[in-house]
């Protein structure tokens, strides 16, 4: 009887086929490796509104953190005022 290899279609090396019938990988690692790269990547789209929440698509957008405002410059006076 002779022996058959095959190429295995996700690293192309030779392999001699373990079951009957014919065999697409060398591995059940190729068999899952293939199967995940056919998948396709989930990605989350980029919403398409005028106020986006980052300043790296949006460089008018400042968040709470870089606003400063009378009342926020008021209440931490009055913290640190109290505090001491």
């Amino acid at each position: 009887m002779e022996s058959r290899f095959y190429k295995c279609k996700y690293c192309f090396k030779e392999f001699e086929p373990k079951r009957r019938r014919v065999q697409k990988y060398c591995s059940d690692t190729c068999r899952n490796k293939a199967h995940h790269a056919k998948k396709p990547k989930h990605v989350l789209p980029i919403p398409k509104e005028k106020n986006l929440p980052t300043t790296e698509i949006n460089p008018e957008f400042k968040s709470q953190k870089e606003k400063m405002s009378f009342a926020g410059v008021g209440n931490a006076m009055a913290g640190y005022l109290i505090a001491d």
